[in-house]
Parts: C-alpha cells; sequence; structure tokens
C-alpha cells in the first residue's frame, strides 16, 4: 500500500509528539478548543447477536429462498463490496431489495435486522462524562435517516449527550444520498454542518470511529483548510478512556 496514504497519519502523530514535548505537558484539547464527534455503530451501540439471531430465523422461516441468496457467492461478493464503498448501510439495503426481489418482501425486517444494538455502558459514561466536563459531542455516523429515527427512540439516555448529529441524508431534489465514510466528502461535509453548529474553523474536531479506513479518511481530509480532525481509533471504552485523557482535560 503506498505510504501516500499513511503520510497524514504519520504527519499527525508527530505533531503530537511534537506538541506535547513543547507544551511542559499541557494537554492540547480542553472544551474551548475541541468538539467530539463520535461513530455510533460498535463505538456507543454493539450488536445484539442473540437477538439478530432470533430475527434471522424469523425471516427464514418466512421464506426459505432468503437462504440461497445469503449463501451464494456473487450474491456474498456484491454486498461486501457495497459495504466498502462510500455507501450507508440503508441506502445499501434500498439498493439490494431493489435488484433482488426475493429480499423485497423482507425489507422492515431486514431494517429492523441491522437496527438491533444494545448499549455500550462504559462507552456511554465516557460521553456523558465528557458533556458534564463542558465538551460538545456530536453524533457523525453513516446512520440511514429511518435507522435514525429507530436509535433515537430506542436510546434517548444517548442522544440527550449530543449537541447535534450529522448523518448522510437524501438530497431532496434528486434522491441522491450524501457521501458515506471514508470518502472525503463525509468529513467536508460534517465540517459544513459543524460551522453552521456554531464550531468555528479554530476547534479541532476530535474524530472517534472503530473503523481504521474511516479514520484514515478523516485524516486524509486535513490537507484542507478547515477544521483540522484528530482522529481517535477506537477499540475498547479503556482504550478510549485512556487516549483522551493524554491529549485532552479529562477528569
Amino acid at each position: 500500500m503506498s505510504i501516500r496514504l499513511f503520510l497524514p497519519v504519520i504527519l499527525s502523530t508527530f505533531l503530537f509528539s511534537a506538541l506535547q514535548t513543547t507544551s511542559n505537558n499541557n494537554f492540547l484539547f480542553n472544551p474551548n478548543n475541541a468538539v467530539i464527534a463520535w461513530d455510533f455503530h460498535d463505538v456507543l451501540v454493539k450488536k445484539d447477536w442473540s437477538a439478530m439471531t432470533n430475527q434471522i430465523i424469523s425471516i427464514v422461516k418466512k421464506d426459505w429462498k432468503v437462504v440461497g441468496l445469503l449463501f451464494w457467492p456473487p450474491f456474498l461478493k456484491e454486498l461486501y463490496d457495497a459495504y466498502t464503498s462510500c455507501i450507508a448501510a440503508e441506502d445499501l439495503l434500498q439498493d439490494f431489495t431493489k435488484k433482488y426481489p426475493s429480499l423485497a418482501p423482507h425489507k422492515n425486517d431486514l431494517l429492523n435486522l441491522v437496527n438491533i444494538h444494545i448499549p455500550i455502558p462504559a462507552s456511554v459514561e465516557i460521553l456523558k462524562e465528557l458533556k458534564k466536563q463542558g465538551y460538545k459531542n456530536y453524533l457523525a455516523s453513516n446512520i440511514g435517516q429511518k435507522s435514525f429515527k429507530i436509535a433515537r427512540q430506542k436510546f434517548p439516555e444517548i442522544f440527550a449527550q449530543f449537541e447535534g448529529t450529522y448523518f448522510p441524508k437524501k438530497n431532496i431534489q434528486d434522491g441522491q444520498a450524501a457521501a458515506a465514510k471514508p470518502c472525503l466528502d463525509y468529513y467536508l461535509d460534517l465540517r459544513n454542518y459543524l460551522a453552521l453548529e456554531g464550531v468555528t474553523k479554530d476547534n479541532t474536531i476530535i474524530f472517534i470511529d472503530d473503523r481504521y479506513q474511516n479514520i484514515l479518511g478523516a485524516h486524509n481530509s486535513n490537507h484542507h483548510e478547515l477544521n483540522h480532525v484528530y482522529g481517535i481509533h477506537f477499540s475498547s471504552p479503556e482504550q478510549l478512556e485512556k487516549t483522551l485523557k493524554k491529549i485532552m482535560v479529562f477528569d
């Protein structure tokens, strides 16, 4: 893989280390110079595999033809390619139910399937504590509009911690969805949204995401003369808390 892909991450890491050395151990970020953009899935909530299994069984009982499709190699490859693209999961579901008629009758069941989650308590506590200490939290997700409504109703405690929410929305005029992570346009659109929310260009966006390609996408957008994005690759609440305490005022 080209070194040019990782260069923004390398430079950002070097800059962070240099600033730590020359700042007499002062923190880089505080509520006055940084806002926090959170991914949702696998950061604040996780899949409920038991409930998902029951939902899959329910779908299969209704229509055994779905099983054949799920084990058909060309379908699986297309599903994987689409998943790694810049299209939100809900838009993928819409496209696939149009392309594969056997899925269409199960559209609502499949939508429910991809929205079966439970909170990650330790991550939610970090989110709440950051808000308590004066930081502004924003949702920065690839969640679809229908899934957003479901999640907001299901997890009111989590959404109460956000100052605002950004996710790709369909254009009313042409019906096209906005770019999803990790495409460059997503991060530019996120900055534009935050600007409308009153976040100034001198505020750093601390970007938390569990997918490394999304962190790379965030860092690769830093050559534009907009807010700097500092990415944190999430692996666990414990790792996140440890990282935050190294870079920001966070008790």
